[in-house]
């Protein structure tokens, strides 16, 4: 799927800039990223005519101000635009704040380019992803845990497609990261081991 949006990443560190903006020129060519080095020029950028959709901050920015307290302020001004932590830290903690602050997304810098490629899509059509390490495991971002949860209530592939609004394709390529970060061989290992981590639930699909 190729996504016509405009990104902002805030950085202080040039090389993350220099990353984000060659992951999305190689990967999702319809983005356009712009980016501030310091949240005094990301919140000066947002006043500007061509304000972004999606704005991505790195949690550890220079001076007294972090990553996530800049996105809540830039929130409180601008409640439209799609907010998104990003962070080189692997762990819950983090997620949850994000969570709890209403961004849209925790988003891990060692993640691969498709599945930063597919988060930003995912949450530029409203939705959301949260990746987060359990108990040691790699993470599972917010899609993977949606299609172990419908595979635990018996969905089919096809199934799952349809109701997330997905191709086939895209469904395997989740559960292959599932079983790949949870180090698992199937579907059925995979629901397992996830339903004992507590990333899903066992429930009966209505």
């Amino acid at each position: 799927m190729r996504v016509h949006a405009h990104l902002m990443i805030v950085a202080d560190h040039p090389l993350y800039i220099e990353g984000f903006q060659s992951l999305l020129a190689r990967h999702a060519p319809a983005m356009r990223c712009t980016a501030a080095r310091t949240p005094a020029q990301a919140m000066d950028r947002l006043e500007a005519a061509d304000c972004p959709d999606l704005v991505v901050v790195d949690y550890q920015l220079a001076g007294a101000m972090n990553g996530l307290s800049l996105l809540q302020k830039i929130g409180t001004s601008r409640p439209a635009i799609a907010r998104v932590l990003m962070s080189s830290v692997e762990g819950s903690t983090l997620s949850l704040q994000a969570r709890r602050a209403g961004l849209a997304g925790y988003l891990s810098s060692s993640m691969e380019p498709a599945e930063w490629v597919q988060a930003l899509e995912d949450i530029l059509g409203g939705g959301q992803c949260f990746a987060a390490q359990v108990s040691g495991v790699a993470s599972l971002n917010e899609r993977q845990v949606t299609v172990l949860q419908l595979a635990s209530v018996g969905l089919c592939n096809r199934q799952i497609a349809n109701r997330l609004h997905l191709t086939e394709r895209t469904v395997k390529y989740h559960f292959s990261e599932s079983y790949r970060r949870l180090a698992t061989s199937s579907r059925t290992e995979a629901v397992a081991k996830a339903t004992a981590l507590g990333l899903i639930r066992l429930v009966s699909l209505r």
